[in-house]
């Protein structure tokens, strides 16, 4: 097993990769960490609107 990169742990929260980057591989997995993936919450919620 190995640690994601800054790109890797970037996509897999559903940032663009156009996104501007902190410089270091600890701010990047501190900021994907606490991010709300947009992508994953558009799924949810129209997966919630389409059951009401």
């Amino acid at each position: 097993m190995r640690i994601l990169t800054k790109d890797e742990n970037m996509l897999a929260m559903s940032f663009p990769s156009y996104y501007i980057k902190p410089p270091s591989h600890k701010l990047v997995v501190h900021m994907a960490g606490n991010a709300v993936p947009p992508e994953a919450m558009y799924q949810i919620i129209s997966a919630l609107k389409a059951q009401a």
